[in-house]
């Protein structure tokens, strides 16, 4: 949370032409009310086959999202096996920098608070359950725009 996913991957979208921005919380919406386990996991389900569908028509795809490394080697195999490219950046930053930009974002928004304890154990989980052959961005040294310039040149084709 606050580590700037969804701000890089809309100007990603913005700047390459013929790319799906898809990600887990644009997901989880298309189900009103409580968020419930049921609906993460039917939307983490969703997900995946979207990524697929998109990748088996050459369309390449953004996937947003916060996501474990066992996750993240599913869309690895799923690349591979569609004859995709397979790119993982991981956005960093600060506790303190994370939470502040998460209150001042619900605020602007007019969400819900997020107790700072339920931003730090988020935080914290992770940490440890990150990608290790991620490529690593710190979105507290480099801006928003910067990190999807990176990005876009990284990933050239």
């Amino acid at each position: 949370m606050g580590v700037g996913k969804t701000t890089v991957a809309k100007l990603i979208h913005e700047k390459r032409s013929g790319i799906a921005h898809i990600g887990m919380d644009r997901i989880k919406k298309f189900v009103s009310g409580p968020k419930k386990k049921a609906h993460r996991n039917t939307s983490k389900e969703i997900l995946k086959l979207m990524t697929g569908e998109y990748l088996k028509n050459g369309i390449d795809v953004i996937v947003e999202g916060a996501f474990t490394a066992s996750r993240i080697e599913k869309y690895r195999k799923l690349a591979k096996r569609r004859g995709a490219k397979f790119f993982v950046y991981e956005l960093r930053a600060p506790f303190p920098v994370t939470h502040s930009r998460v209150k001042e974002r619900n605020i602007r928004l007019k969400k819900p608070r997020f107790p700072k304890e339920r931003i730090h154990k988020i935080y914290k989980w992770h940490g440890k359950n990150k990608y290790t052959k991620s490529i690593v961005l710190d979105s507290h040294e480099s801006s928003a725009k910067r990190i999807a310039n990176l990005i876009l040149k990284n990933t050239k084709s």
